[in-house]
């Protein structure tokens, strides 16, 4: 066996392989944008109809309620009331704090029975999969209501999957599973929405590739019957 330690973009080998094996798994599955390597990799690396592990993710995403959570991030805006800080006025930046606050993700644990709704699943196959679908993600959603509540945010996480012969192994992050390093991720709205039983929500997320490594991501939800966004 021979040992490298050199950037895979530089690489070269004499001879294709069989199998990749890696973890280029980031939170939110995206996140650090290690996926993009094990693609390239794949793409110089891999013999035709080569196996892959991990083979294949699903993002999984899912409407939440968590008033504590909420007011515990708009609480921490509460120096933006000071109307005289050394003579300053500093509520006129209140609205901008509010909005810079809620657009930071959460990754911790977080309890599912405050999900309101079954997730929904966005498939991509390491395999077939190209560069530019890991560094531009467009996903269109709908969540049906199971229970009266607040939307306070979209919970989100991934489950990879290593598909051997004979079987197919499942490492989740999934709030329903035992803790990872990975946890889940919180989006939290700026304006939540009430809801009830039987709804249909519409949702999409984006995110997009940027020079820091990482993912600028914007999500969205609206109760079509009602023009709320």
């Amino acid at each position: 066996m021979e040992v490298c330690v050199e950037d895979i973009n530089d690489k070269e080998l004499e001879k294709s392989v069989d199998v990749i094996v890696s973890e280029p798994l980031g939170t939110i599955l995206f996140n650090e944008r290690m996926l993009e390597s094990y693609v390239i990799a794949r793409d110089k690396f891999l013999k035709p109809g080569g196996k892959m592990y991990p083979s294949e993710a699903f993002l999984c995403v899912a409407p939440f309620y968590d008033e504590r959570l909420y007011n515990e991030q708009l609480n921490k805006t509460i120096f933006w009331n000071n109307i005289s800080f050394y003579g300053i006025n500093l509520n006129a930046l209140k609205n901008q704090a509010v909005a810079e606050k809620f657009r930071q993700p959460i990754i911790e644990s977080y309890d599912p029975q405050t999900n309101l709704a079954a997730d929904v699943r966005y498939k991509v196959d390491f395999l077939t999969c190209k560069l530019i679908d890991l560094q531009h993600i467009n996903f269109d959603f709908s969540f049906d209501i199971s229970r009266v509540g607040i939307i306070h945010g979209v919970g989100v996480w991934f489950n990879a999957c290593f598909s051997g012969s004979e079987t197919t192994l499942v490492l989740s992050t999934s709030p329903f599973s035992p803790p990872t390093h990975w946890y889940q991720t919180r989006f939290l709205l700026l304006q939540p929405i009430a809801v009830n039983p039987g709804q249909s929500v519409k949702g999409n997320i984006t995110m997009n590739a940027n020079e820091e490594q990482t993912l600028d991501v914007k999500v969205t939800l609206t109760l079509p019957e009602l023009n709320v966004c």
